[in-house]
């Protein structure tokens, strides 16, 4: 008879083979399974749903040569496609004609599901420079530079990823780059990526389940909070990843705002750095704990309504309004707001941060954000069925020119940037309570 551990031994092997196949075999189906292959036919009839986007939605985000290049590249795509070919060399063909357009909102949308295959690390692209800025594999390092990908430099490889996504804004660009990279093995269908790093030399990595990435990722760096507070001396810190909050963190960020309320704080941070915004009423929210008296802001954009956006056929451009109404909470707070900004503070994050300034409700400290006020927003588009993705355009472009005003401006170098994005550094935040601090 066997013995009680070597019985144990054979079925932890078991179990440990069972693991790994429950990690490897969807990527491995995802890959080769034919019925993930779309036919020609069927596809061509989502191209021609991205044309009429393209046709119908907002002219003032795409010039007309543009425009009318664009739907010849979508046409000359229809006859190049091959009769059968994966969905995901639809999007490497299609979404680099949306690029183009060089608007975050005018895009390819797909989903990236919990099993399905990214690459160990994330990176962004500062300055001609890709650094690692989180990492679950033990070989790559925040702070890492990487030279060279897949024998490709950095500068080539930044082309090829720019092509995949779309942005108005050098840093936003940086940033929706930074998400594509990590999607790669998902987005290419590739089991492993050869990197040269400054200091490392050449190292190899595979990709790792998305879950996976994620549960590493936590046990890291702890709970992923899409916003976090905490109050230190005299000022309080309210730091979002993004405004769209989910669940209990709704519930959470109310009891926060009031626990806050009540600590008679002198100061308080609202830091929207490396943030790209969500629902913007979680920021109004924040605000009503602000005023002692109703706020209405007023900001006019232009509007395109049209079959595609909402309305019956090609409309005309039209000057529209939006009101910000801000109703003061029961608790109000007695500290001085500052909202803390950096480059990549951009769409609903941006518009939070003008509100604060034009209401005059706070002060506004850090980098200027990259992105300008007149950014587009009011995001419209269309199933695109037969590659189970989703193509969007924008219908409104805010009116207000020029950047977002700063009251106290940061300039903060590449690395130290490139330190802060990692979590290795903060020195416009502790700069900033320094300040804050020395003040009497």
């Amino acid at each position: 008879m066997k013995s009680t551990n070597e019985r144990m031994k054979k079925w932890g092997i078991i179990f440990a083979v069972a693991v790994l196949a429950a990690l490897v075999l969807p990527f491995f189906i995802y890959s080769l399974t034919p019925k993930r292959r779309v036919e020609k036919r069927y596809v061509i009839r989502d191209i021609e749903t991205i044309e009429n986007l393209l046709r119908y939605g907002d002219m003032s985000t795409i010039n007309e040569d543009l425009l009318k290049s664009m739907v010849r590249e979508l046409e000359y795509l229809k006859i190049a496609l091959p009769e059968k070919f994966h969905r995901m060399d639809f999007f490497l063909r299609a979404q680099p004609i949306l690029s183009k357009a060089a608007d975050q909102n005018t895009e390819i949308i797909f989903g990236v599901p919990d099993y399905y295959p990214v690459l160990p690390f994330k990176a962004r692209y500062v300055n001609g420079k890709f650094f690692v800025v989180e990492s679950v594999d033990d070989k790559l390092k925040p702070g890492d530079e990487i030279v060279s990908i897949n024998g490709k430099d950095t500068k080539s490889f930044f082309e090829y990823l720019k092509s995949l996504v779309s942005a108005d804004s050098e840093a936003l660009l940086s940033k929706k780059i930074e998400e594509r990279f990590w999607q790669l093995p998902f987005i290419e269908r590739k089991e492993k990526y050869t990197l040269e790093t400054r200091k490392k030399g050449k190292i190899e990595v595979s990709f790792v389940p998305k879950k996976t990435y994620i549960e590493k990722l936590r046990k890291i760096k702890g709970h992923e909070w899409d916003y976090k507070f905490e109050a230190q001396d005299n000022f309080g810190i309210l730091k979002f990843k993004t405004f769209n909050l989910y669940g209990q963190d709704i519930q959470n960020l109310e009891d926060d705002l009031k626990k806050a309320a009540s600590m008679n704080l002198k100061y308080f941070i609202i830091d929207i750095r490396d943030c790209t915004g969500g629902n913007l009423n979680t920021g109004l929210n924040i605000l009503s704990y602000f005023t002692d008296h109703a706020v209405t802001l007023k900001r006019y954009y232009t509007f395109r309504s049209s079959e595609y956006c909402g309305g019956e056929g090609k409309g005309e451009i039209q000057e529209m309004v939006k009101e910000y109404p801000i109703q003061p909470a029961n608790e109000r707070m007695n500290s001085k707001l500052i909202v803390l900004v950096d480059r990549t503070t951009s769409n609903e994050a941006l518009d939070f941060a003008y509100i604060v300034k034009k209401a005059g409700l706070g002060q506004i400290y850090g980098e200027v954000p990259d992105q300008n006020l007149s950014h587009t927003f009011m995001v419209s588009g269309k199933s695109l069925p037969s590659v189970s993705m989703f193509a969007a355009i924008s219908c409104a472009r805010w009116n207000e020119s020029g950047k977002l005003e700063v009251d106290k401006e940061f300039n903060l170098e590449d690395m130290q940037y490139t330190n802060y994005i990692a979590g290795k550094d903060d020195i416009l935040l502790r700069t900033l309570i320094n300040e804050i601090k020395s003040l009497k």
